[in-house]
């Protein structure tokens, strides 16, 4: 029921995953009648084909965007709503992962609340892809955690160097979009250590730069044998794919996402804009529309759709408020790849 379009793009989203999906399962929690609704809108044969692989769990509320996450928590009609009914299925077992476009304050309290945190975590960080020039790299933490101590800086770099070991190899489907370069997971996993490569993020590059904290991040890192750690990355390098994993407290890597999407969605709109004019204009770019096409497809957002939060008991992928159809099955793509690759276990496994 989340995100800025609810059941309009998330339910079609769901019958996309599981046409390309065929060994998953989906239960939708929200309420029944706007769901239905939109199954019907989608196409009945399309519905016919997943049909049997799909429940509606109906749920009497939802949390609204601007609820405030303390408030819900402490309120008893959260037990009602579609969020925290995912969430306790989860926590039981009934379901391997839960997708949700819903607000991200109230989803972390309300997935700390019902799932807890793994051994040592004090807090749980969001992940997420950035395109580079060299497939994509992960930038962490996005928001969750404004200010940041030394200590989980250190277990945001160790989280997410487990994850994508663990994932290494897996790419989820990129439905439509095509990459400017040859696709891969990962762009620099070590071959001496096997260990994917881990930046911090800073204002310069030199070992004097930045603040306290970012200094005493890097001497841990540098010492840690089980982190690949490379040094700093300035921001005007977080798309070379130089890095496999940047880390930032939440404060900046909301930004730089924020950023980052704006700037991708200006340049999509200035193409567009400048390929449909007249006369000539118009000429050039039906000559370039294939490489407008894959460009396009390389700078969408919704790509890239689909932020991890780590340091869970349970796989739980946060979807973009302002997904599209696309974006929300991407969201769906790598939840279903977390779960199929037991990452949640692995980082229980090596935090232990």
């Amino acid at each position: 029921m989340g995100g800025d379009f609810g059941p309009s793009v998330t339910v079609p989203a769901v019958i996309d995953f599981l046409i390309s999906h065929p060994d998953a399962a989906v239960y939708l929690y929200g309420r029944e009648d706007d769901i239905r609704k939109r199954l019907g809108s989608r196409g009945g044969s399309f519905y016919q084909q997943v049909s049997d692989r799909l429940q509606i769990v109906h749920c009497e509320q939802s949390i609204s965007a601007d609820a405030v996450p303390s408030k819900v928590l402490r309120g008893k009609s959260r037990r009602e709503s579609s969020m925290w009914k995912a969430l306790q299925a989860l926590s039981v077992g009934e379901v391997q992962a839960c997708v949700s476009a819903g607000e991200t304050g109230n989803l972390m309290a309300m997935s700390i609340k019902n799932l807890g945190t793994l051994p040592g975590i004090a807090r749980p960080a969001i992940c997420s892809p950035l395109p580079t020039r060299k497939g994509r790299s992960y930038i962490l933490d996005l928001g969750a955690n404004v200010d940041c101590s030394v200590i989980q800086l250190h277990q945001f770099a160790t989280m997410a160097t487990i994850m994508l070991k663990t994932m290494a190899g897996w790419e989820p489907s990129e439905r439509g979009a095509v990459d400017l370069v040859d696709k891969q997971s990962t762009a620099n996993i070590c071959v001496k250590t096997g260990l994917p490569s881990v930046a911090l993020l800073n204002v310069g590059i030199e070992d004097r730069k930045g603040n306290r904290v970012v200094r005493e991040v890097a001497d841990l890192l540098r010492s840690d044998q089980n982190i690949n750690y490379v040094g700093f990355i300035e921001a005007d390098s977080l798309y070379s794919g130089d890095v496999d994993i940047v880390v930032c407290d939440g404060f900046v890597g909301n930004v730089v996402l924020k950023t980052t999407e704006g700037v991708a969605r200006l340049l999509i709109d200035f193409i567009r804009s400048e390929s449909s004019g007249y006369g000539l204009a118009r000429l050039q770019g039906l000559l370039v529309r294939p490489l407008m096409k894959r460009v396009l497809g390389f700078l969408d957002p919704c790509h890239y759709n689909g932020a991890s939060l780590l340091g869970l008991r349970g796989t739980v992928v946060k979807s973009h408020g302002a997904a599209d159809q696309t974006g929300f099955a991407r969201a769906l793509d790598i939840a279903f790849g977390e779960a199929r690759n037991d990452v949640c276990k692995r980082l229980n496994e090596c935090l232990s």
